[in-house]
């Protein structure tokens, strides 16, 4: 059982102006989970449970307030309610010396999801406020990983990812049904070489294009992507050890995520990740 307080500190007078008031707010919460694994042989087995928890408005969505000239100003709303996800989950595990699997499905009821919207301004002649507003939504997904042992010195690892929500109740102004900030289906592999005392491995991410968006939100289709990276450790001694790295080999651009949207300071721009890394270190442990 949780207990959430908040309350303003300071000048809160746009805030008041636009909302009418910044309360304090409070909320009691309760949340729990119950789960269940069976082993059906000694290497496989199927897992489930359910769970629900809450979470407080953070001061953010509760109490912003910024002003932005010839933009949308942006302003919190001390109304929210405390947002609860639901979730039901389920899947199955099969591990042998050489081969692990795993295979897992979701679905998440989000209750009072807070949600970036834009509202009319009570100013007459200003444009539309950005805030915030408790809505219902869906989130279901699943997920597929596994690793393989060719033998002592060569390992392969995968991972497949995939998501999507949905808007069960709109909020004001909205035009469509999907559920902003989700990505799209991802994956990755990796092969790991050790011998004696070096590690090395190869790594390779990708992503689907991101045409799901939540138009309302200035998302944007970040287009599909990929990228390679290289890593090597290797121990000198006892204490000593020498790593070398090189992220996003091909300098790809890309952005992960539409990051902006819950961003006050943004102009709705998408900032992309870092292009080639090298990095060295050289650590002394004891």
């Amino acid at each position: 059982l949780d207990r959430f307080e908040a309350a303003p500190d300071g000048d809160t007078s746009f805030l008041e102006s636009r909302l009418g008031r910044a309360d304090d707010a409070d909320f009691t919460e309760p949340s729990g989970f119950v789960s269940v694994r069976f082993q059906m042989t000694e290497r496989a087995a199927w897992f489930a449970g359910l769970g629900t928890v809450a979470r407080s408005p953070n001061p953010q969505e509760l109490y912003i307030q910024v002003q932005k000239p010839n933009l949308q100003h942006w302003v919190g709303n001390p109304d929210l309610d405390a947002p609860r996800s639901t979730e039901l989950t389920a899947g199955v595990e099969y591990k042998s010396e050489q081969l692990t699997l795993r295979a897992r499905a979701f679905h998440s009821w989000l209750d009072d999801y807070i949600y970036p919207i834009a509202m009319d301004s009570p100013i007459v002649g200003e444009s539309r406020l950005q805030s915030y507003d408790n809505i219902d939504a869906s989130l279901y997904g699943c997920e597929l990983s596994g690793g393989y042992a060719l033998n002592e010195q060569i390992r392969f690892k995968a991972a497949l990812t995939w998501q999507q929500g949905e808007k069960r109740s709109r909020p004001e102004n909205s035009t469509n049904n999907v559920l902003a900030e989700i990505p799209p289906l991802r994956a990755q592999a990796s092969v790991h070489y050790t011998r004696g005392q070096t590690e090395a491995s190869l790594e390779v991410r990708a992503s689907e294009s991101q045409s799901r968006v939540d138009d309302d939100l200035n998302e944007q289709d970040l287009g599909s992507w990929y990228t390679l990276s290289a890593r090597m450790r290797h121990q000198i001694g006892a204490n000593w050890s020498l790593a070398l790295a090189v992220e996003n080999l091909f300098d790809e651009t890309y952005a992960l995520h539409n990051a902006q949207v819950r961003n006050p300071f943004s102009v709705f721009t998408v900032v992309d990740e870092p292009g080639r890394v090298v990095k060295a270190s050289l650590r002394y442990e004891f």
